[in-house]
């Protein structure tokens, strides 16, 4: 449980908080969020990288697409793997590129080729690299392994009859829960505060609670103030308009 514990820590970006955040981004609307996908070789690939150059292709870093593509082609003139090929539109696969390209995805007993189609050549190696996200706000950046998750902003009831909007997941779009906490107060009209998210998964993360059902209102500021794309800001109204922020 503690491991789980750390682990979960370790997923929370390090961002400006409280009046650092305020700093950076004046009374104006904050930096936009900037995304990129990134490609991170996998460890079978090491071979392959460290058949080329690798001041400009090291192996433990991140990859544009487009440069990724460079590393497996500087590996085939490196190697001369078109030289005996049977066609001009084929490379040849030596042992190391073969591994790369092949190793584990080859089901027991299949044969692994000696040589690929050219236009073959690029699909099979991207496909081997582990996709990430890498977000930037104006100094800030953080890389999020795997699919980026959304934010989730709903109504819900508490203290009785008392109507609240609750948002959590801002921490991975480098958005400060303090800084959407007063901004959000502002922007409503409304009292807002920050708590922690109980449970042993969600150390270090925070939720913005907002007095009134703003559903619309919150995720829409997510979008347009803070740049989040609308297919990542999951809102629900739980409670089916009752209690709406004017």
């Amino acid at each position: 449980a503690a491991e789980e514990a750390a682990a979960a820590a370790a997923a929370v970006p390090d961002f400006y908080r409280g009046a650092a955040a305020a700093a950076a981004t004046g009374d104006g609307p904050p930096p936009p969020l900037v995304f990129a996908e990134m490609l991170r070789p996998a460890v079978v690939l090491q071979g392959v990288f460290a058949g080329v150059d690798q001041v400009n292709h090291p192996f433990d870093a991140l990859y544009l697409e487009a440069a990724a593509r460079e590393v497996v082609w500087a590996y085939v003139s490196a190697a001369g793997l078109e030289k005996d090929a049977p066609t001009r539109s084929h490379v040849m696969l030596d042992p190391t590129l073969c591994d790369a390209l092949f190793k584990g995805v080859l089901k027991k007993g299949d044969v692994y080729p000696t040589y690929l189609l050219k236009s073959d050549v690029t699909p099979a190696w991207i496909n081997r690299f582990h996709p990430q996200t890498r977000l930037s706000r104006g100094g800030r950046e953080f890389v999020k392994k795997g699919a980026l998750p959304h934010v989730r902003v709903e109504s819900d009831r508490a203290g009785g009859h008392r109507h609240v909007t609750r948002c959590v997941g801002m921490e991975t779009f480098l958005i400060d829960p303090n800084e959407l906490a007063a901004t959000l107060a502002v922007k409503l009209a409304t009292a807002c505060t920050v708590s922690e998210v109980e449970g042993a998964q969600n150390v270090g993360k925070c939720e913005v609670i907002a007095q009134g059902n703003a559903v619309e209102k919150v995720a829409r500021i997510l979008t347009e103030h803070y740049s989040i794309p609308a297919r990542l800001v999951d809102s629900k109204d739980k409670l089916k308009g009752k209690g709406k922020n004017k």
